[in-house]
């Protein structure tokens, strides 16, 4: 058996028995509709307010297990995401509120773009399994909305609220995302357009020439965000970028933009602490600004050396050692948690935070896993 082939055994066996089975029970919200945000150390869901990103985040999660193969309720828990989207966090003009309470109350009006991108990736699964067009409407709305009230003159969108700059870049990743799912769900052209837009934007834009890193923060003009430090760049984000293009191209019949790659070289070369781990945030002249490791990246990372796998052949078994490496990795955040938990954060010397688990993360763990399994029917 081979080692992707072995790593595919232990993540299905994980997620199937430990991680589906209690994020689909004790992770979800019957009562008040849509999913929790965190689940505590003794398997209590932690009754704050529930995001709106987690919905759409929850609606993809239950989506991938059905394409995984996961025996349990597909239907009924995609469709409990994008009924929570629905009913709870769309507002009269289109887009979607952030926050809401587990008795239904209103607690944050802000549609800032990262709940939109995860409302309408989330709608995306919604209606590639279930085919309602209440899920393609709801979806078009809000992309509308976006263009009628958010557009930027350069490419893009901008933030609104008491704080509309710094621009993000992140935000705009997650739409390229939620673009390319609903090309895969939906005929219209105007998902595709969108996809092109944006991964021009990030390419003319967000990549540091001097550098190489895709940076986070912008001015109103698409300009790095000046001064306070803010010229860094994320490990998990060069992965995630680089993957993403790299999907892109490959969807939309583009030529591979050579920054798709650089992206995942860069963090590989530079955004590795000691112990192998992705570190949280990097200076621009390298210095690790945050060396903690946090747990998505080496989602991230997985799926990045997989797309090098397929641009490298003559280099494929060493990325996909290293895509094995970084499911491994996952393991770390177990602490002595019961299984199908993790904690979100690990400092230099091995400590784990004692913040609950966090729902956001089995969004990536997901990704990560299908990429695993569609990586290897391809083999």
């Amino acid at each position: 058996m081979s080692i992707l082939a072995e790593t595919w055994a232990a993540a299905r066996a994980w997620l199937f028995e430990a991680v589906l089975p209690l994020w689909s029970t004790v992770g979800r919200d019957l009562a008040g509709g849509g999913y929790y945000d965190e689940i505590l150390p003794d398997l209590r869901p932690n009754p704050k307010a529930k995001r709106c990103r987690v919905q759409g985040r929850q609606t993809y999660v239950f989506w991938a297990a059905g394409e995984m193969g996961w025996q349990g309720p597909v239907e009924a828990l995609v469709r409990a995401g994008a009924e929570a989207l629905l009913a709870d966090y769309r507002k009269p003009n289109g887009l979607f509120r952030s926050e809401v309470a587990p008795d239904g109350r209103h607690l944050d009006e802000a549609q800032d773009n990262y709940d939109q991108a995860f409302a309408l990736f989330g709608l995306a699964q919604a209606h590639r399994l279930t085919g309602e067009a209440r899920y393609r409407e709801a979806a078009g709305a809000c992309l509308a909305a976006l263009e009628r009230l958010k557009a930027h003159p350069a490419g893009g969108f901008e933030e609104q609220g008491a704080a509309p700059l710094p621009l993000l870049a992140n935000p705009h990743m997650h739409l390229l995302e939620a673009a390319l799912a609903w090309c895969a769900a939906d005929a219209d052209p105007a998902w595709g357009q969108l996809a092109d837009r944006l991964a021009a934007l990030a390419l003319a834009h967000f990549v540091d020439p001097a550098s190489g890193a895709l940076l986070e923060l912008f001015d109103a003009d698409w300009h790095p965000w000046p001064g306070g430090g803010a010229l860094f760049w994320e490990p998990g984000h060069q992965y995630e970028w680089g993957w993403l293009l790299a999907r892109w191209s490959a969807l939309r019949g583009r030529s591979l933009p050579p920054e798709a790659p650089a992206l995942i070289d860069l963090a590989e070369a530079r955004g590795l602490g000691p112990d192998g781990l992705p570190v949280n945030r990097v200076a621009l002249d390298g210095r690790h600004l945050d060396p903690r490791a946090r747990l998505w990246p080496h989602s991230e990372r997985l799926k990045a050396m997989l797309a090098l796998a397929r641009l490298r052949p003559e280099e494929r078994p060493h990325y996909e050692a290293a895509a094995a490496a970084s499911w491994r990795a996952l393991g770390l955040y177990a602490g002595d948690l019961p299984p199908g938990l993790w904690r979100d954060q690990r400092a230099p010397d091995g400590s784990l935070d004692e913040a609950p688990s966090k729902a956001s993360s089995l969004y990536h763990i997901a990704c990560a896993a299908l990429e695993l399994q569609i990586y290897l029917r391809g083999r």
